[in-house]
């Protein structure tokens, strides 16, 4: 575990707006916790810096075409940033039916007749708007059904100075030397070549990590609501 005055102090240490043994006045470390928020808030929105894709379970109600996501939500739990593919649906029984994700509004508008049922829904369209997010569903499930969602795991914000993270592996040392060179403007000091260097040197590493190879999927559109059949000639 790691403190948000662990990683700001070691950051201002590497950057050389202190020295050992020196602490940062209270108003240095509120200005760098603001700086380190703003930066992990950027990472949230790097795909090649999740570090994982977790799974949340919701129940979603029968005849349900649309339900809200976040804290106080219908589904009341983390809003995800984005949905990743995978994501099912299980039924009483215990049988899993994965969904289609798009990506695009125009998709899911251009549906004819989004109230038609069926056991399991066929394409989920998520809209990551906030506080809440929603996610939207076709065809409706005619009965109760278990939501399996597969969304990112991203970096926590800090709510203080003395709040813990626990980072994954490699993490602390590259949030380290890029706090260092964010908080440049802060402390008017240019960081060294070098610790630029190690900032996009452990970034790199990190991304080669976590990359996740992409699996080529044919989108088959809907058409008047129903899935076209190419074969069919529809």
């Amino acid at each position: 575990m790691t403190t948000a005055n662990d990683l700001i102090e070691h950051a201002a240490l590497k950057l050389g707006a202190k020295a050992t043994g020196e602490s940062l006045t209270a108003d240095e470390s509120n200005d760098s916790l603001e700086v380190l928020n703003s930066m992990l808030d950027a990472l949230a929105i790097d795909g090649m810096m999740v570090y994982q894709i977790v799974q949340d379970s919701y129940t979603w109600a029968a005849a349900a075409a649309s339900r809200t996501i976040g804290a106080s939500g219908a589904l009341n739990g983390t809003r995800p940033t984005k949905i990743e593919a995978g994501t099912y649906f299980r039924d009483s029984n215990n049988i899993d039916q994965t969904v289609d994700i798009i990506r695009d509004r125009a998709t899911y508008d251009s549906l004819s007749s989004k109230s038609d049922t069926s056991t399991f829904p066929e394409i989920l369209y998520y809209d990551s708007a906030y506080p809440l997010g929603t996610i939207y569903v076709y065809p409706v499930p005619s009965a109760q059904l278990t939501l399996k969602l597969n969304h990112w795991q991203i970096l926590q914000s800090f709510a203080a100075l003395t709040t813990d993270l626990a980072l994954p592996r490699g993490y602390q040392w590259f949030i380290e030397h890029a706090l260092a060179v964010a908080l440049s403007p802060v402390f008017s000091v240019e960081p060294a070549s070098r610790v630029v260097a190690e900032a996009n040197r452990s970034k790199a590493a990190l991304m080669r990590v976590n990359h996740r190879p992409v699996t080529s999927r044919l989108e088959v559109p809907f058409i008047g609501g129903q899935r076209s059949d190419i074969e069919a000639g529809v």
